[in-house]
This record gives C-alpha cells, structure tokens and sequence, in this order.
C-alpha cells in the first residue's frame, strides 16, 4: 500500500521530499489516490462547483461559446483537464447542443482514474484520453480545468536560517511521519533566483510539474488557436506561508494522516501561471473571482429561467448560486484565469 511504500523510501534514504511524498499518494500507478477512488461528491472527500449546480457548468459553456462564435469557429476540440465524473463535461456538452446543434467538435480529455474513466466512456464512447497536454488534434481547442492542478505535486521552499530549505517527510522516534527541512535540490535553486528574495522562515509554494503542463498546453495553443479556463484555489500574491491542507471525507484533516486514502491540495501561484503563459503572447489574459466570473457570464440570468421554468425549485437554485458565486463562498476563495489565444 501507499503508507507502506513511502516508509520504505524512508527508511532507505532518511526523507522524502513534499512533491515526491504528494505524487506517490495522488498518483501511484497501483493504488495513487487520484487512479483508484472515488473521490468526488457527499460520499467522497470534496465537492466541486459543478457537482453543486448545473449553472456552473451552462455558465461555462456560455463563455466558451461566445469565443467560438466571435472567432467564427467551425469545429473545434472540447478538452477537459481531470474530468472526475464528467459532471462538468456533460453539462458543456449539452448546453453547446442546445444553443446550436450544428457545433462540430470531438470531446478529449485527461483523466488518470480507471472508473471515472470507464464512466465517462460510457456517456462519450468517442471521447478520446490523452496522458500528454500538447497531443489532441491541431484545431481550435476549448480547455477547461477544474480543480486540476491544485491537485498536482507542490514544493514547499523555506529560508532557514538563512539558507534555503525543502519540506520533506520523515519518520521520527515514535514511528509516525513528520515534516522537516533538507537541501533544496539543484532545480529549485535554479527556479528560485528568479524570484524575490526568500526572508527568514517564510515559505514559498511551486509546483514544477503544474508549470510544466501549463507550457505544454500554451504550447499546443500558441499553435492550434484556442480558449483556456483555469478554476481553483488561488492567489496573485503569495502570503509567503504554507496554503497546504488536506481533505477526507469532506473534512478537513492533518496532512500525515490517511496515507494515499485524502485528497492534499494547496493555493496555486496564479502570478507564476501568469508568467509563463505571457512568454506565449496570447491575446488575452483575463483574472477574476469565481463570482466575478460567474456574474459576467450570465448565472443570474441563468438561474431565473430555471426558476421560472420551476417555481418550486427557486429556494434550492437560490442556493446553489449562493455557494457558487457568493463571496463568503465560493465566490472569493476560487479564481478564474482566462486566457485566449
């Protein structure tokens, strides 16, 4: 098993660094959180926006659409990045048939869970999977990733004593794992003089592999034409403090605990994302809260057809926007970045 796995790295070689520690758990080719549970849902560990409410998803597809029909597109990819239950991927797919059933388009995706996978095989038999982000057909391309990358490695760099640190993971006396600090490896420092300068015990969050998937679809994009939309936790400016937490069960939990069984997840480094995706010139980037986003695409609107198609519905649509877009919600904590290339 996973905890068995990690405690041999260990005890073979002292420590294991925090993105290594995250990858083994989230992504072990055997047993890796993300390829064998169902994690999605009140019966999962976390709930995401489209699980909440069809309005995120039709919210969504609206400002996918307005892009393909400014931009005259006549066919193009729909790719959705870590897909889950397809949830999202249903809800896009039938409000593009029903605004115009004449888009011409084939549906791909990344998705590493085996029955999330067969699931979404079943509703889209033609979908394709892919492993790679820069390999789906050479045309214009919509790409939507949902709580994707918060979900990817992260490295936690520390300045201690005035000398640059990693986060890793050990076992102490009484045989339980613990958090330390260990030589920051030769990529960090590379990635690092790059940055502002790290004071005494602050932290700063990076995650090379997101960085690097982010390029690969900028890319593909800078290429084939195309819109990205990017939703999670995040922030343009770092509080220079640990945004790691984890989730089992849709509680919150100690990072340490249930090994490869709960999701770990941090705030993403939107500036950095930022950067990388201007070396592309895109020709626009565009950075909101989920309830700005939201609000400017239509979810008001939105919800009131529904409601005046359902009048009994109202006080639960009502609630569903409320969790989406309010700013005591899901409103503030997640961001938006759009880009359009």
């Amino acid at each position: 098993m996973i905890e068995q796995k990690i405690r041999e790295i260990i005890n073979n070689k002292n420590f294991i660094y925090l993105d290594d520690f995250i990858r083994i758990c989230h992504q072990d080719s055997k047993n890796g959180y993300y390829r064998t549970r169902e994690v999605i849902g009140k019966d999962g560990d976390f709930i995401t926006s489209p699980e909440i409410s069809q309005l995120f998803g039709e919210v969504v597809s609206f400002c996918l659409i307005n892009q393909i029909i400014q931009k005259n597109i006549k066919n193009f990819n729909l790719i959705e990045l870590g897909p889950g239950k397809g949830t999202l991927l249903k809800d896009i797919d039938r409000t593009l048939k029903k605004i115009n059933n004449e888009f011409d388009y084939s549906i791909h995706i990344n998705e590493i869970n085996k029955n999330y996978l067969e699931h979404i095989k079943e509703i889209f038999p033609n979908c394709k999977n892919h492993i790679t982000f820069n390999d789906y057909p050479k045309t214009y391309s919509t790409i939507v990733a949902n709580e994707f990358f918060d979900a990817l490695p992260v490295r936690q760099i520390i300045m201690k004593d005035h000398e640059m640190k990693e986060v890793g993971v050990t076992i102490d006396d009484n045989g339980n794992f613990s958090f330390d600090h260990y030589e920051a490896r030769c990529d960090t420092k590379n990635f690092m003089v790059q940055q502002k300068s790290l004071q005494n015990g602050q932290i700063f969050e990076i995650s090379l592999d997101a960085n690097y998937i982010l390029d690969e679809l900028c890319s593909f994009l800078k290429y084939s034409k195309g819109h990205l939309l990017i939703f999670d936790y995040g922030f343009l400016n770092t509080s220079f403090s640990s945004t790691l937490q984890s989730l089992y069960k849709n509680q919150k939990t100690n990072l340490l605990d249930n090994i490869g069984k709960q999701d770990i997840t941090y705030h993403i480094n939107f500036s950095e994302f930022k950067n990388i995706i201007e070396k592309f010139e895109p020709e626009t980037i565009n950075f909101y809260n989920q309830s700005e986003f939201l609000e400017k695409n239509g979810i008001h609107e939105r919800a009131n057809d529904l409601i005046q198609n359902n009048s009994d519905a109202k006080d639960e649509i009502e609630q569903q926007v409320k969790r989406l877009w309010g700013k005591e919600e899901m409103g503030e904590l997640f961001k938006v970045l759009e880009v359009v290339f």
